[in-house]
């Protein structure tokens, strides 16, 4: 019936609205005469804008009061189903040269969204532009959290018979599907893959080798890790591929950080800060910045005593990356320092900060941003509510730790925070346990080491299992050593140690030890940036608590100096 009403039409009408069915529901007044190679002749052009008053009048297309491109008319089909009757008389030669006109025509006219732009070089049977197209539809749906609609378009890609350096690109996209899915396994397979079909030094290169390298961490194949940090040579990248490599090299330098291999740390600070220098003045620079900054963060918070300063660097880099459009990783940074804060003992910021961070994810809608925001949530509910019950957020970390799967970094972090809550309601045994097995998780990683191995030290105290408590205390002060006292576990681990030796009898021990722990404190005091920053980092964490109270008791001093009134 349909068919039947547009054979009643003029021939030119039924030309116009079949050349207009190509574009879709929505058409323009220019890609109509485009695609009928009218050009910009005058009668010509005349003709089609008869036409089209003629659909209007008839009631078949509608004209929109504004346009997406300046300068053009755009019109709407009213049925769809008419739209389609109009396509279907189209030959197959005429709608494979009508999508690829359709697609340069939009291009002309400064469309931005590739996955309208592959669907029509597909139909246009134009594989090679399809593919390009689909790829970079990906990277921006990827780029804005919409992760099913990266899977299509990857899948497209690949119908459209993706090869060589654009198969590579896919994978890379796939391995980083996966890596947000926790399919790590997966993860590791395609961006390795994708490693081997792309250019040394492009982007999807520097990519995928993030894939790798994520992927191998988070499951604790140090193997793999140590084989792509040995491989990254550190060549300067390609020039459009500046920020990727200095994404993959701010991820090496942190992960540096966590193995405390300061020397090659600082070493990829300085490639990064050559790269900054280098590219000064591109629009991007900002973002090459940020990445710098996230690495020097994680110096700053696990080697030395500028924890502040660190968080000042995230949240600077968050707010870069929330500038341009990264959206995922501005949230992964914000996400990392709620998680600072609580080892700063700042559970309001946390907590603060952590929303910001559901939120960005309810946009996102990434699960493994979700799981690392509950996270940060029940650690700062439980600083916060030290002692009183805590059901439902042992229950919400319990869940985390069961659909973990391999990664292990997720693993520890909620095993940690639960330990925390057990260690808070004093159920020693339990806290004790929890302790052990994140230690488990961690240990491939030493910077961080000494905090779960000094808190389980800490329960087997109260248990009076000193020869355990011992060995965990010391095995805490030893990851120290390889990061020279820094980071902010360190005047715990040493208070612990001084416990446990006290407890001994070892008097000399115990006592050099806790001035140690004193030590180690003020120095972090003496680095935060307000009064209420020194408060909450001995108020905030009981190691800390317990530490001014030995401090007053067992060695005769204040923590903090008592400020002198003020003169009248």
């Amino acid at each position: 019936m349909l068919q039947a009403r547009i054979g009643r039409l003029g021939t030119e009408q039924r030309r116009v609205l079949r050349v207009a069915s190509i574009f879709g529901d929505t058409f323009y007044r220019g890609g109509v005469q485009s695609l009928l190679g009218h050009g910009s002749q005058g009668t010509e052009v005349e003709l089609i804008d008869q036409v089209l008053r003629e659909l209007h009048d008839a009631e078949i297309i509608e004209r929109h009061r504004d346009s997406r491109y300046l300068g053009e008319v755009e019109y709407i089909i009213r049925h769809s189903l008419l739209r389609e009757a109009a396509y279907s008389l189209l030959t197959d030669e005429d709608r494979k040269l009508g999508h690829r006109l359709c697609a340069e025509y939009l291009i002309q006219m400064g469309e931005t969204d590739h996955a309208v732009l592959a669907h029509h070089f597909e139909l246009g049977a134009d594989p090679g532009c399809a593919t390009e197209h689909y790829i970079l539809a990906a990277v921006h749906f990827w780029q804005r959290g919409g992760l099913d609609r990266t899977e299509q378009m990857c899948e497209a890609a690949l119908r459209c018979g993706a090869t060589g350096e654009s198969l590579g690109a896919v994978r890379c996209l796939q391995g980083q599907l996966c890596l947000f899915s926790n399919r790590l396994a997966d993860a590791l397979a395609r961006s390795r893959e994708a490693i081997s079909l792309s250019a040394p030094g492009s982007r999807v290169y520097y990519w995928s080798l993030l894939g790798v390298l994520g992927a191998a961490t988070l499951s604790g194949q140090m193997d793999v890790v140590m084989e792509v940090l040995r491989d990254f040579d550190g060549k300067l990248p390609q020039p459009d591929a500046a920020w990727y490599f200095q994404e993959f090299a701010s991820t090496t330098a942190q992960l540096y950080a966590y193995l405390a291999m300061r020397d090659k740390a600082q070493q990829t600070l300085a490639q990064m800060r050559a790269v900054c220098d280098m590219q000064e003045g591109d629009p991007q620079w900002p973002m090459y910045h940020a990445a710098w900054q996230r690495a020097q963060s994680a110096l700053d918070m696990l080697l030395s005593e500028r924890q502040f300063s660190a968080q000042a660097l995230l949240l600077s880099a968050t707010e870069t990356y929330l500038r341009f459009g990264q959206k995922r990783i501005a949230t992964m940074v914000l996400l990392d320092a709620a998680l600072n804060e609580i080892s700063l003992g700042n559970g309001p910021e946390a907590l603060r900060l952590a929303a910001l961070g559901v939120e960005h994810e309810a946009q996102l809608g990434d699960p493994h941003l979700r799981y690392s925001a509950d996270i940060v949530q029940c650690a700062g509910h439980i600083l916060m509510s030290a002692g009183s019950p805590q059901h439902e957020l042992r229950d919400r970390l319990r869940s985390i730790v069961a659909g973990s799967g391999e990664d292990r970094i997720r693993r520890g972090q909620a095993l940690a925070i639960l330990g925390s809550s057990y260690l808070a309601s004093q159920e020693w045994e339990v806290a004790a346990g929890k302790f052990a097995e994140t230690t488990e998780a961690f240990q491939m990683l030493p910077a961080i080491m000494s905090s779960p191995s000094s808190y389980r030290a800490y329960a087997l105290l109260q248990l009076g299992r000193l020869p355990e408590a011992a060995q965990a205390a010391e095995l805490a002060v030893s990851a120290l050593t390889l990061v020279d006292d820094g980071g902010p576990y360190a005047p715990g681990a040493w208070l612990v140690l001084a416990d446990v030796q006290l407890a001994q009898g070892d008097e000399s021990s115990g006592l050099a030890s806790l001035r140690r722990a004193v030590r180690l404190l003020r120095r972090l005091l003496d680095q935060a940036d307000s009064p209420e920053r020194r408060r909450l980092l001995i108020e905030g964490l009981p190691l800390h608590v317990r530490l001014r109270q030995l401090c007053l008791t067992r060695l005769g001093e204040e923590l903090l100096p008592v400020e002198a009134p003020p003169e009248s």
